[in-house]
């Protein structure tokens, strides 16, 4: 089975090339992958030949909508291109037990391997920039959760600033190292990781509110993403965001047949968010693609969600 793209979209004409960053008030130029990326994780885009390919993303004047159905028939398949290697792990509270085990199997089994992913540790440093500039952070006060926390990759450009971080993670594995790395980086003791699902573990971090809760490329993983939205909001302060960051979705890219088993799709266009913090009770702030990689890995959008006061 593979994933196929119905596309009904309205693109600007014009190209894109500074977008307003989620604050409002710092730009960033969204550059596009290279296509001629030669190595064994290669994303393989098939255009047609109607869609524009130089075309940016704005969050303010592109509307774009796609809907994404399974059948049995064939359209563009990549490698998972991203190696799963972006510092997050695959929780996946609301989803069939196999799936869920599927994951937390895959990232036990996947530890020691973790950095020495493609493109994981940069990464995590385009996601923890790109978040700062979306939410207004201070080392004095800031409290964090990240949910999909993996080996804390991308806690560990978040620690310097913030007050207090923590990880969950449904992999025991994973959650040990990034145990690991809060010790290695000289975290103080707000700072860490417990292996929970929160779709059953009801009282796991009963009470905690944070002013910022993030999951970063791990939403392409989850077989409900409307539950785990509604579920990460509910861990909100009042003003509190909710920041998701994955693939961003722009043709007909699917995933390898090897990584379906523990992977629901390959990326998401800016109507899916919405729909997803609407449907938690979230006000939708915006949508932006994050600035790309050189290296070659995959375009990656940040999205940001705000639970009214």
């Amino acid at each position: 089975m593979t994933f196929r793209l119905r596309k009904s979209r309205t693109l600007t004409t014009k190209p894109v090339t500074q977008q307003t960053s989620l604050t409002g008030r710092v730009r960033f130029r969204a550059w596009r992958t290279s296509e001629d990326i030669s190595n064994a994780y290669k994303v393989q885009r098939d255009r047609p030949a109607s869609t524009p390919q130089n075309t940016t993303l704005n969050p303010v004047n592109t509307t774009r909508t796609e809907s994404l159905m399974t059948d049995n028939t064939s359209s563009t398949t990549i490698p998972c291109a991203h190696g799963h290697g972006h510092g997050g792990h695959h929780h996946h509270p609301g989803a069939a037990p196999n799936l869920a085990e599927a994951n937390k199997h895959h990232y036990d089994q996947h530890v020691a391997d973790f950095d020495a992913y493609p493109h994981i540790l940069t990464r995590a440093r385009r996601t923890a920039l790109a978040m700062r500039e979306a939410v207004p952070l201070t080392k004095e006060s800031s409290s964090v959760l990240e949910f999909a926390c993996g080996t804390g990759a991308v806690c560990k450009e978040m620690l310097p600033h913030v007050k207090e971080i923590i990880g969950i993670d449904i992999s025991p594995g994973v959650v040990e190292r990034c145990n690991q790395r809060f010790k290695e980086e000289g975290a103080n003791e707000g700072c860490y990781a417990l292996a929970a699902d929160i779709s059953t573990d009801k009282d796991v971090l009963a009470g905690k509110k944070f002013d910022l809760v993030y999951c970063a490329s791990a939403y392409h993983h989850f077989a409900s993403p409307e539950e785990i939205t509604r579920l990460l909001g509910a861990f909100l302060k009042p003003g509190g965001s909710l920041l998701i960051i994955d693939n961003l979705q722009k043709g007909d890219e699917t995933i390898a047949e090897e990584h379906r088993h523990y992977t629901t799709r390959f990326g998401f266009v800016e109507e899916d968010v919405r729909g997803l913090y609407a449907a938690a009770g979230l006000e939708f702030v915006s949508f932006a693609q994050i600035p790309s990689d050189a290296g070659g890995d995959n375009d990656i959008f940040i999205a940001k969600g705000v639970k009214a006061f």
